[in-house]
């Protein structure tokens, strides 16, 4: 993996690592209530107004979901409590899907990803 800060999305993980891991633990433990439909976890306020739109959890890991538009790339935070030796399987069937010269994953700590998937 490759680590560091590059761009504006890892400038705004390190800006705001407390409040995304308090999220994301929160979101865990069940005190994120899930949306009315079933396709997520609610989004705090402060949080969307950093720019993330969507909260999910797929194997165990918590996705904060950037806000962009088509065609831009989709752009992701996974926090993975068991850490990131090995990519968790939905995270790696992502990264072969949309082909891996278009896909970027920077590890950010031990259990945090940046994701931009798509160019």
């Amino acid at each position: 993996f490759p680590t560091g800060c590059s761009s504006p999305s890892e400038q705004l993980f390190k800006d705001h690592e407390a409040e995304f891991s308090r999220y994301a633990g929160d979101v865990l433990t069940g005190a994120v209530p899930e949306n009315a439909d079933s396709s997520g976890y609610e989004v705090l306020s402060s949080l969307a107004n950093v720019g993330v739109a969507t909260a999910s959890v797929r194997d165990g890991c918590v996705i904060l979901n950037l806000k962009t538009l088509p065609p831009d790339p989709i752009e992701e935070f996974w926090y993975c409590p068991m850490g990131l030796r090995v990519l968790p399987p939905s995270m790696e069937a992502i990264k072969v899907s949309r082909h891996a010269t278009s896909s970027t994953i920077i590890l950010l700590k031990k259990d945090w990803a940046f994701c931009r998937w798509g160019d």
